[in-house]
């Protein structure tokens, strides 16, 4: 079921919000991802919401992106989608640009430990 933005009280200013967050994925621009990422959790969440094992945070997260994501016109995203000889965390295809993006989610509390995620 796909709901308009309206039915929550969004406007179009958060809709064009929205719609620039998820096209920083795809233009693969990391600094307007971590903007517009931190920018929706500090309007949306409480501590008690991460207040979980490290193993869930991930899902929090996950869970948080497939919705947001899940809005955008033409964008076939899937969660845990097996592909290949794995599968990725999400996995989105742009299907009027022939677009591919993979998204692999990991909490680290620490950057030394995000850095060793990173060479995964």
């Amino acid at each position: 079921m796909r709901f308009e933005a309206d039915n929550f009280g969004q406007n179009e200013k958060n809709m064009e919000k929205l719609e620039n967050f998820c096209i920083a994925f795809q233009e693969n621009d990391t600094a307007a991802i971590k903007e517009g990422f931190n920018a929706y959790l500090k309007k949306t969440i409480s501590i008690r919401d991460t207040g979980t094992r490290k193993e869930m945070k991930e899902n929090f997260y996950h869970g948080i992106l497939l919705g947001l994501f899940g809005n955008m016109d033409g964008w076939d995203v899937q969660s845990n989608a097996e592909s290949g000889d794995g599968c990725s965390d999400i996995s989105i295809e742009i299907e009027d640009q022939e677009t591919g993006i993979i998204i692999e989610l990991k909490y680290a509390e620490k950057k030394p430990l995000f850095k060793n995620f990173l060479k995964e």
